[in-house]
């Protein structure tokens, strides 16, 4: 299993699931079920990277950012927003001398 990130979506235009890996550029593939889909991808990104190595280009090392915990056996709760700044003063201009 790799671990670049995949985005699997449906395209009205290809009337298809389209699954992309965005941090192999162009590396794409479509199925008429996400679960197809997933697999394609999984095929196009072995061969996206097999023909990187070919021909010496560079591969990126996959982000590994998570975006949700989902083997976590505690409760996922929501972090509190951060505060907001106090509001600015109203700015005057300097009094004139009398």
């Amino acid at each position: 299993m790799h671990k670049y990130e995949i985005i699997i979506y449906w395209s009205n235009e290809d009337d298809a699931y389209v699954a992309e890996a965005p941090e192999l550029p162009g590396c794409a593939a479509h199925g008429d079920t996400q679960e197809a889909a997933l697999k394609q991808i999984s095929q196009a990104i072995d061969l996206w990277l097999e023909t990187a190595r070919e021909f010496g280009d560079p591969i990126p090392d996959p982000k590994g950012q998570r975006l949700m915990g989902l083997r976590s056996s505690a409760p996922l709760t929501p972090q509190p927003p951060a505060p907001s700044p106090p509001p600015a003063a109203p700015s005057s201009p300097p009094s004139a001398p009398r």
